[in-house]
């Protein structure tokens, strides 16, 4: 009989242990989702400080790590301290969810790229490639790498890239990546015909993803990314020569409906 109650007593504690873990992630996951609200509206210190009321609510959270580090890099602008605050945060998310290493390291990549330690974004980009959701993105992420190598002076590199991009309806790296390394020259006339040229040919989901690498590298304003101009003869005729035509590009359901994410 004794023993009876004593099971029944530990049994009891570990229910309320476990209601109040329920309680817990749930009222942390409605601070989330208020959260993901404010970050929609680029209210990030409100979004901060509401992830941050989340984990102490819920310290293992892996999801509330992952947008406190979107929100810090975001932040980042500011400060460049936020990009250390959400690398930290990005490596507590995998210490939470090892499964999201690789898709991680995209993102703090990102971070090491806006503080302009090329080096260690490079490997960060690299790692991201072996995820099984790189060819979603592929076309960015070789942006990304082809920008730390052309920035840390990697003739090499650089070279080798554009000798092997070609104008197409699935890849739009060729547009950005002459863009770059033109704007990096000095040379913004033919920098703007590249990027002027993307702009008319990829739907603008494409063009606000690739061209915000140029944004955040200061060489265009953000607001360039929202425009679309004709595409310089020049540029057409190479698309003529694959067959191809930038209305027909714009037009394919196919490239229109599945844009890299």
């Amino acid at each position: 009989m004794r023993t009876t109650a004593w099971l029944f007593f530990i049994l009891s504690l570990l229910s309320q242990f476990l209601n109040h873990d329920v309680l817990a992630s749930n009222q942390a996951d409605r601070l989330i989702q208020q959260a993901r609200q404010d970050i929609r509206k680029q209210n990030f210190s409100s979004a901060l400080e509401t992830l941050n009321q989340a984990i102490g609510i819920a310290p293992n959270h892996a999801t509330a790590y992952d947008l406190k580090g979107a929100t810090l890099t975001r932040m980042g602008k500011d400060d460049p301290i936020f990009y250390d605050k959400a690398i930290a945060s990005y490596e507590k998310l995998v210490s939470l969810r090892p499964d999201s290493e690789l898709v991680a390291a995209f993102n703090i990549g990102e971070c090491y790229f806006l503080k302009k330690d090329y080096d260690k974004a490079i490997i960060q980009f690299q790692k991201f490639s072996a995820s099984p959701i790189a060819k979603e993105v592929d076309d960015l992420l070789k942006l990304k790498l082809f920008l730390c190598h052309l920035i840390s002076d990697n003739k090499v590199y650089v070279s080798k890239a554009l000798e092997n991009a070609v104008p197409s309806a699935q890849s739009s790296f060729y547009y950005y990546a002459n863009s770059a390394k033109y704007y990096h020259e000095g040379n913004k006339d033919k920098a703007k015909g590249y990027f002027n040229s993307a702009a008319g040919i990829y739907p603008p989901s494409i063009h606000r993803t690739m061209a915000d690498s140029l944004v955040e590298l200061e060489w265009i304003t953000s607001e360039l990314t929202e425009t679309q101009e004709e595409v310089p003869a020049q540029i057409d005729d190479e698309l003529d020569s694959l067959g191809l035509n930038k209305m027909n590009i714009l037009i394919n359901p196919s490239d229109k409906d599945e844009p890299n994410k």
